[in-house]
């Protein structure tokens, strides 16, 4: 869903020109020339986009948006999520056009297409990273919960 932003044309040459040796299809324009069906199956890359989003969402982004309202205050903290979803809106536009024009099924493909071969390796390390936080969050809220519930449940003694 877009709400009137409307991403910029085709993507323009970058002033970083890449090193010796390495092609960048997408930005020089040569991407109708590179090989269909690289990478993942597209079934691979839904499941793998949707464990992404899921993990991501329920993880520590969800979690702490009530605290987040609370400490900023209802006005500032509607405001702040408004221009986050905005923003988020804009880029994902941006992005799914790159890829629709590029025939590219994964972010990792885009990037690779893009800048080459080491900007989809620091890609993928920023997406691992990212997950990971993530998780480690996800587990730092469960285990706090979990202390919770066993001091309230009453437990024998030796439980705790």
């Amino acid at each position: 869903m877009t709400v009137g932003i409307k991403p910029p044309g085709p993507v323009q040459k970058m002033a970083a020109t890449p090193s010796e040796g390495e092609t960048t299809p997408l930005i020089d324009g040569d991407w109708k020339d590179t090989p269909e069906g690289e990478g993942p199956s597209s079934s691979k890359a839904l499941r793998s986009s949707a464990f992404a989003l899921c993990l991501a969402v329920a993880g520590s982004s969800v979690l702490p948006i009530p605290h987040a309202v609370y400490n900023t205050g209802i006005v500032l903290g509607f405001v702040s999520i408004l221009v986050i979803a905005l923003v988020n809106d804009y880029t994902g536009s941006i992005i799914l056009d790159c890829a629709c024009q590029t025939g590219r099924k994964s972010y990792e493909e885009l990037a690779e297409l893009a800048y080459g071969y080491r900007f989809r390796v620091f890609t993928q390390c920023c997406l691992i990273t990212l997950l990971f936080g993530n998780l480690c969050g996800s587990l730092a809220a469960m285990g706090e919960a979990a202390c919770v519930a066993v001091k309230t449940a009453h437990l024998p003694h030796n439980w705790e």
